[in-house]
């Protein structure tokens, strides 16, 4: 049994935790995402593949004929065990589009958004949820950690197709880093703006992100790292998937402040890295001492290469 794919089964309406827990053992390590939608099969993701719940509580990997069906009661009772039977507690995760629950896992959440002031302010008639099982694969940064990082701690962007395990390196930079891998502690402040880092639940991070790393959850990347700077101190700064001007800028004002920025963007490769505007012209400004390229999620969380921005100067 996957005590993690179990923990986050229990999240579901019994009948569903019971007919999830018959998936075969030997693959529940391998689940990565348990689908529920309104009127439709539920299907289970792995990293071989998908599988459809039937009907009499069997798993396929084709569709089924007679496949199990998720009522649109059945899906809400879902949300309410999701939110602890208090909705209101949950409005603004649900406007983010996902809950974390124990165990750092999450649920993502699909409905009809209602805008005020060009901002969500409800998600009504919710018709999916998407479970996303949490794991953390401590040991994977290490010999990266010990590699980079060996003289000092330095800018760096891990870059790789989606599923590649960017999030997964990221978390074990943080424990390796700030339980002291490099024989010596490093004070750390990850920005956690959409929860996938840390995974804090009341309070409490859910992945072991290390002994002295505060986490900023919930705050905007800007916010969180101009709060981190003011009042922690951090020797690094982590944070996940930089994109437009807004994060630039903040990164920026951290790297002129002394302190190192640690983050993950969405590339395939170095070309198409560096056919982000602002990120190449923000890696060709030299404070970015390396870029660290993963393989694809058929080898997630291995380095594919590792290149210093100042050797390529490419926009």
């Amino acid at each position: 049994m996957d005590m993690k794919y179990l923990e986050a089964i229990r999240s579901l309406t019994k009948n569903l935790t019971s007919m999830l827990s018959n998936f075969p053992t030997e693959l529940q390590g391998f689940v990565r995402e348990v689908a529920i939608r309104t009127d439709k099969p539920v299907v289970i993701s792995t990293f071989s593949g998908e599988y459809f719940l039937k009907k009499d509580g069997g798993f396929s990997k084709f569709m089924p004929i007679t496949p199990y069906i998720v009522t649109r009661e059945e899906l809400f009772e879902c949300i309410r065990i999701l939110t602890e039977y208090s909705l209101h507690s949950y409005k603004s995760e649900i406007n983010s589009g996902f809950i974390t629950i124990k165990g750092g896992h999450r649920a993502g959440i699909c409905g009809s958004c209602v805008y005020g002031d060009s901002e969500i302010v409800a998600v009504n008639d919710i018709s999916s949820i998407n479970l996303r099982i949490a794991r953390q694969v401590k040991g994977v940064a290490t010999s990266l950690v010990k590699n980079i990082y060996r003289d000092c701690i330095s800018s760096t962007i891990i870059a790789g197709p989606p599923a590649s395990g960017k999030t997964t390196m990221l978390k074990d930079i943080a424990r390796c880093m700030s339980n002291g891998t490099l024989s010596y502690n490093t004070k750390l402040c990850i920005i956690d703006e959409r929860g996938e880092i840390a995974a804090v639940y009341r309070g409490i991070p859910q992945n072991d992100v290390g002994i002295m790393t505060d986490v900023f959850d919930g705050y905007k990347k800007g916010d969180g790292m101009e709060s981190a700077i003011r009042s922690m101190s951090p020797k690094a700064i982590i944070l996940d998937e930089i994109s437009g001007i807004e994060d630039i800028n903040k990164i920026k004002q951290s790297l002129n402040a002394g302190v190192a920025v640690i983050a993950t963007v969405h590339a395939g490769s170095i070309d198409e890295l560096y056919r982000k505007k602002h990120i190449c012209e923000m890696l060709n400004e030299g404070n970015f001492k390396h870029i660290v390229l993963l393989n694809d999620a058929q080898n997630p969380c291995t380095v594919k290469e590792i290149v210093s921005p100042k050797e390529l100067l490419l926009c």
